[in-house]
């Protein structure tokens, strides 16, 4: 991303791993990988946000960016998103909801993925609460 030059992008949709402390072998592909971090949570986001400052310098001013992640890590990934693009930049979550794998005993199904969307600039601020 370092070598693409600033404000050129449109719209960036990012898959990044889940913080799933699981190995995972992605649909297409023979590779696996380690969704594990050794520093926990801290370690994850250490490893995400420079990559999500990039994104938003990659981003034109009437760019967007969409993030997409289950709920080990959303809720910390969102932070840090607000940090990035500021409170007012955040445009929707968009749930997506699937009825794929069996319920569990122990919780409520997890049967939703959510996705962050964010704006680089927008015509009217969020600000506060409302």
């Amino acid at each position: 991303m370092r070598t693409l030059p600033e404000s050129s992008i449109d719209l960036i949709y990012v898959d990044p791993p889940f913080f799933t402390g699981k190995e995972r072998r992605p649909s297409a592909g023979d590779h696996t990988f380690a969704d594990t971090w050794p520093a926990g949570i801290q370690g994850y986001l250490a490893f995400l946000r420079p990559r999500l400052e990039e994104m938003r310098r990659l981003l034109k001013p009437s760019g967007s960016l969409y993030v997409h992640l289950d709920w080990h890590a959303v809720h910390y990934v969102k932070v840090v998103l607000d940090e990035i693009f500021g409170y007012g930049h955040f445009l929707n979550e968009i749930v997506w909801s699937y009825r794929t794998g069996g319920l569990s005993r122990k919780w409520f199904a997890r049967k939703h993925d959510t996705i962050l969307a964010y704006a680089r600039a927008i015509g009217r601020r969020r600000t506060g609460w409302g």
